[in-house]
């Protein structure tokens, strides 16, 4: 079944809570996807994202959709992915993120993979390094945000509706609480001595 999903991007350079703080900004990559025949995938790059010029095996929205498949176990399977962003490359935006997100998010809307918020931002993570920018582009809002052993914790940081009359945009879903971040990140502290 075809898909479009928007992804937000995220600023994580937020003074003292650089690379740990996201807030998701109102700029937006949108992306569809038209499963295949086959496990080709083609991308059509436009907006911002017309200035990418890498081969598709490199492509975000590709290896995001490829992570999704792969953690769901489910074979690649061909894809025409179409994408429009106006988050602009390389400033610091989340554009890397927002790429990957919408490229797990159409494999598991297009091929009904049912993952969980959660382990969207993990398979992101898995490839983007970090989760400061994935957080806040899969949950939305403000976020912080932590890896413990390649497993990503995400809280919101504000009420989203506070979050919203600041000018920050999302759809509140699935978040972790306070107490599971920091028993997740003690048995973490625990299990590397």
């Amino acid at each position: 079944m075809s898909a479009r999903v928007r992804v937000p991007a995220s600023s994580s350079n937020l003074g003292s809570g650089f690379d740990c703080v996201g807030v998701a900004v109102d700029r937006w990559l949108v992306a569809t996807v038209i499963p295949e025949p086959g496990n080709l995938i083609s991308i059509e790059n436009r907006g911002s994202l017309a200035a990418v010029s890498v081969p598709v095996s490199g492509d975000l929205l590709a290896r995001g959709f490829r992570a999704a498949c792969a953690a769901a176990g489910v074979s690649p399977t061909g894809a025409a992915i179409d994408a429009t962003s106006d988050i602009p490359v390389g400033c610091g935006l989340g554009s890397s993120a927002a790429a990957l997100v919408a490229g797990v998010l159409l494999a598991d809307a297009a091929l009904e993979l049912n993952l969980t918020p959660q382990q969207i931002v993990e398979i992101a993570t898995a490839i983007e390094g970090h989760p400061d920018n994935v957080a806040p582009a899969v949950y939305g809002g403000a976020r912080t945000a932590l890896s413990v052993r390649y497993e990503s914790c995400a809280r919101a940081i504000a009420k989203d509706t506070a979050a919203q009359r600041c000018g920050v945009g999302g759809e509140p879903s699935g978040r972790v609480g306070a107490g599971a971040v920091e028993r997740r990140w003690r048995a973490a502290r625990r299990g590397a001595r």
